[in-house]
């Protein structure tokens, strides 16, 4: 995975297609409170669906109680001046809304997105849901796995040997370009002193768990 995106948020601007509710609701507190930790304070602009009791659960959590004073939950204007601001629910709030804030937007989080990322200049990331609580963020420079809680979102990484894995196929694409699926076995069980048939079921598993896709005969390493 090329970056922490979880550690962009309130920091890099972002335009989030999310359907699933609450995950969007995690991704907007996450942003406020980043945001706020790093200029002070934070606005929060939503449609009336922003769930305030679950900032307020994960910046205790963290620790992280006096930054809630700094942060303002508002469904309409009039808001703070100067703020950073993360929209939450760009259809019910408003396009109109929106112009207005161009240039203190770090988060917009919506169901479509449309042309929003050329208009904020931002990037854009989709979220797609793997499991139970399991969810893949998607961008144009990879993915990254996050899992889902009353705490917030927390990126999962591959440990022990699949972590070692990724980190492989990771490198070699840097060394040879694309790898068909034939190749990477091949690295795999070459770096790893395995049998052909560990390497394809590490191969299998690392596809399975969404870090990397199979397609066409060629493996995606994010």
């Amino acid at each position: 995975m090329s970056c922490r995106i979880i550690e962009l948020l309130g920091v890099r601007r972002m335009v989030v297609k999310c359907p699933y509710g609450w995950i969007g609701v995690l991704l907007s507190a996450e942003a406020a409170l980043r945001a706020a930790q790093r200029r002070g304070g934070t606005v929060i602009l939503h449609d009336g669906r922003f769930r305030a009791d679950m900032l307020v659960k994960m910046a205790e959590n963290r620790g992280l109680q006096q930054l809630l004073d700094h942060i303002y939950v508002a469904e309409a204007p009039p808001l703070p001046p100067s703020l950073p601001v993360v929209i939450h629910g760009v259809e019910g709030v408003g396009l109109d809304a929106v112009y207005g804030l161009l240039d203190r937007v770090v988060l917009a989080v919506a169901e479509k997105i449309g042309r929003l990322p050329r208009i904020l200049r931002a990037l854009s990331v989709r979220v797609s849901r793997m499991s139970e609580n399991r969810y893949k963020l998607s961008w144009s420079q990879g993915i990254c796995i996050v899992r889902a809680s009353s705490e917030g979102l927390v990126e999962e990484e591959p440990r022990g040997l699949l972590g070692r894995a990724l980190s492989i196929l990771m490198q070699a694409t840097v060394e040879f370009g694309p790898l068909s699926q034939r190749d990477a076995v091949d690295v795999l069980s070459h770096r790893l002193g395995m049998r052909r048939g560990e390497a394809r079921r590490l191969l299998v598993e690392l596809a399975r768990r969404g870090f990397i896709s199979v397609e066409d005969g060629q493996v995606n390493v994010y």
